[in-house]
């Protein structure tokens, strides 16, 4: 059976969570106390791969609904936690050969564990496929089998079997007594199904390996029953090694089993240390070392750039972490009958590169052979191209379900760390558009961008379109983002307001002088200046005016919409917009630079007639200054360096 979808109802913080669609790889984000940890383990219930106890529903059920439901939770359960499977196809074949051929209208099976720890079957079946299945294995006389044979339900059937004087016909009466699909496919569930139904393991605490165990202990442990939680990583490790943990202490075959060991530790360090980038020198090393009068199993970490070998336990918790629950989750992948894992923020101890390495174990060797679903509050936990596989769940949502995948219904937290994701896949991107017009503000890329495509619209010299114009929230902030995206790969130049945020670093090794410009240069105005004067001022008050119009109507001392002689002062258009902005009370007394951004960016087409001659010019003269540069990139870049060699911090 396939897992199509979960859901999970009345559960702590879970009042329905909705049916969620189950991928090979499914995230769960949300603020704390949503109840992201509540789903997984709700789920683990429905069949644990380690047995349990079912649901406390004293603890367990939702507090504001307790009242209601005690009265009848003897007679009326409420269901937990469900799964929609998919039956694969011999599957199907047994439920035919046993009820009868098309029996089963649908392969999707539905099947559910309530608080009284009952197991629930929904199928969808076919009456009257069933019918003949029970008529095949009864002998009932030729003329009243043709009769039966004709029921379309189950009432159909007890009404033809209705005083019909004949002892096998009495007896399939009782048995169509009690028959109605509910009891039917618990039947179908019980007898056939149960057993091939997939299991759940929650992991919500990582155990670190241990480094050194003796072995005796642990095979008496396990043969007891009584296995501690670092044994079991232990006994993991063995298994992906496919080491017999019992020939290790036959006296007779401990050569062999150092060989062995010396074979296993190739074995798993080849299969763990690619997605370990952090050192790509270190590898696993097992020994089987005779302290006294005992074996003691030991891993130690060799480190060949250095030709020396420590204690497993030596080394920093992430590593120790990663490779612990890499043995548990890869030996678990490998099981034929391993269950479907949900993880509870994995990966939570590493490094946020190291973060990327372990998601990418986890799609490729853990979720290639059973569905995998977890939680994060991490973006280095969320691949940017698989965010239809993300699941945002909501704390007490006003409507809807628990569980959503929708990101208007997303709350802040939620939304801020699926912003970081797509945030750092657009700069991911930008290695694929590697000439790169860096700017400060968000308002600095819509006007550039937007009167662009408005001249290339009209015929006129556009920004020619190999150049990607990226905003990086600050001008100080670009130092590092040439540093961190590595200017070797990166064609690029800058457009300022302030060349001071950047002196001190300028080189022709990183980016040439020349390719760093001030708006002030393209302009009569402010040595400050900003993108906006390069818009005559006529022309930027009314992009301004259309943007502001409600709070400039409403404010005292200004007309129906601002003038140029209502701004005075001196500086750029911002900065004495600004100062009107406080003077006259617009708004809340600020002026954000953003709002007619946003306000041009949706609506630039209204603004085709009012690009005067100057703004015109002043743009122009920008495009065709940096598409002039693009000629200077070529053949360069295989001498420029980054940041870190200039400064010598690398």
């Amino acid at each position: 059976m396939r897992v199509q979808k979960l859901r999970v109802r009345n559960y702590k913080s879970i009042d329905d969570s909705g049916w969620v669609d189950v991928d090979e790889l499914t995230c769960l984000v949300g603020r704390n106390e949503s109840g992201k940890t509540g789903f997984l383990q709700a789920v683990e219930r429905i069949n644990p791969s380690f047995g349990g106890d079912g649901y406390d529903v004293y603890t367990e059920y939702p507090r504001e609904e307790w009242t209601a439901y005690r009265e009848r939770h003897e007679d009326d359960p409420d269901v937990v936690a469900s799964a929609r499977l998919e039956l694969e196809a011999d599957e199907r074949e047994l439920v035919e050969r046993e009820f009868g051929a098309g029996v089963l209208e649908s392969p999707t099976v539905v099947v559910s564990r309530d608080y009284a720890d009952r197991l629930r079957w929904e199928l969808d079946l076919d009456e009257s496929a069933y019918v003949s299945g029970l008529l095949e294995e009864t002998e009932l006389p030729a003329e009243l089998t043709t009769e039966c044979r004709g029921a379309d339900s189950f009432d159909e059937l007890r009404e033809r079997l209705e005083g019909v004087d004949d002892p096998a016909a009495a007896e399939l009466r009782e048995t169509a007594a009690g028959l109605s699909p509910s009891t039917a496919a618990a039947e179908i569930g019980d007898r056939l199904l149960a057993d091939r139904l997939p299991t759940f393991q929650y992991i919500g605490e990582y155990t670190v390996l241990d480094g050194r165990i003796p072995l005796e202990e642990l095979l008496d442990r396990r043969d007891s029953g009584e296995l501690r939680p670092a044994d079991g990583v232990f006994l993991s490790l063995l298994s992906i090694a496919g080491i017999d943990p019992e020939r290790l202490r036959e006296t007779e075959e401990r050569r062999t089993a150092v060989a062995e060991l010396e074979s296993a530790s190739r074995t798993v360090s080849t299969a763990a240390m690619r997605y370990w980038s952090q050192n790509e020198n270190l590898r696993l090393r097992l020994r089987l070392e005779r302290e006294g009068e005992e074996d003691v199993l030991e891993v130690r970490v060799e480190d060949t750039e250095h030709d020396v070998t420590v204690e497993f336990d030596g080394r920093s918790h992430g590593f120790r972490w990663f490779v612990s629950t890499f043995c548990t989750l890869y030996d678990a992948a490998g099981r034929e009958d391993g269950p479907v894992l949900l993880l509870d923020e994995p990966g939570a101890n590493l490094h946020a590169r190291a973060k990327h390495d372990y998601l990418r174990f986890l799609r490729e060797e853990v979720a290639a052979t059973r569905p995998v679903v977890y939680t994060t509050h991490s973006p280095h936990m969320i691949e940017p191209d698989r965010l239809h596989q993300v699941k945002i769940v909501r704390a007490e949502p006003p409507e809807g379900p628990n569980v959503t995948d929708d990101i208007g219904l997303a709350d802040p937290d939620s939304r801020f760390l699926l912003k970081n994701v797509v945030e750092m896949g657009m700069i991911d991107a930008l290695l694929a558009r590697p000439q790169t017009l860096l700017v400060g503000e968000h308002a600095d890329h819509a006007y550039l961008h937007n009167v662009s495509e408005l001249f290339r619209a009209l015929g006129k010299d556009a920004l020619d379109p190999r150049w990607t114009i990226v905003p990086v929230g600050s001008e100080r902030n670009v130092p590092w983002f040439v540093s961190l995206i590595d200017t070797v790969e990166l064609d690029v130049a800058a457009l300022l307001s302030d060349r001071r945020a950047v002196d001190g670093w300028i080189d022709d090794a990183t980016i040439p002088a020349e390719n760093v410009r001030t708006v002030s240069e393209f302009t009569a105005g402010s040595a400050d200046g900003t993108v906006e004067d390069l818009f005559s001022t006529e022309c930027y008050l009314e992009i301004v005016n259309r943007a502001y119009a409600t709070e400039i109507a409403a404010a005292d001392g200004v007309g129906e919409s601002l003038a140029p002689a209502d701004l005075g002062g001196r500086g750029g258009v911002v900065e004495r917009l600004s100062e009107a902005f406080e003077r006259h009370g617009i708004g809340d007394g600020r002026f954000d630079r953003e709002v007619p951004a946003r306000y041009f960016q949706r609506n630039r087409e209204e603004f085709v007639d009012d690009l005067d001659d100057p703004t015109r010019n002043a743009f122009s003269t920008v495009f065709r200054t940096y598409n002039r540069t693009l000629g200077s990139f070529e053949g360069v870049s295989e001498q420029r360096k980054t940041l870190w060699e200039v400064l010598n911090l690398g």
